[in-house]
């Protein structure tokens, strides 16, 4: 008894090797490219002390604005006029 018997016809892997080795050539996608900005600064890491409650206020803030507690504070300075 033949306990693959059943196997022999219905055998999904039996076309796996025709298929390898009449597969056609795919090309890759054309990837755009990307448009950097030259001389765009840097960011260099700076630790703030917040209170708690400020703390959870420019959280608050930055996600209303959909942004990080970091750009949030970046805008604000870019927004500072020196010169009062």
């Amino acid at each position: 008894m033949d306990k693959f018997a059943k196997l022999k016809g219905d055998n999904p892997y039996l076309k796996a090797e025709d298929e390898v080795v009449n597969k056609e050539e795919v090309s890759k996608p054309t990837i755009p490219t990307m448009d950097i900005p030259k001389g765009k600064e840097t960011k260099k890491q700076m630790s703030l002390m917040f209170t708690p409650t400020h703390k959870k206020k420019a959280h608050r803030i930055a996600k209303k604005h959909d942004m990080s507690v970091s750009e949030l504070f970046g805008y604000w300075l870019d927004q500072y006029d020196e010169e009062q």
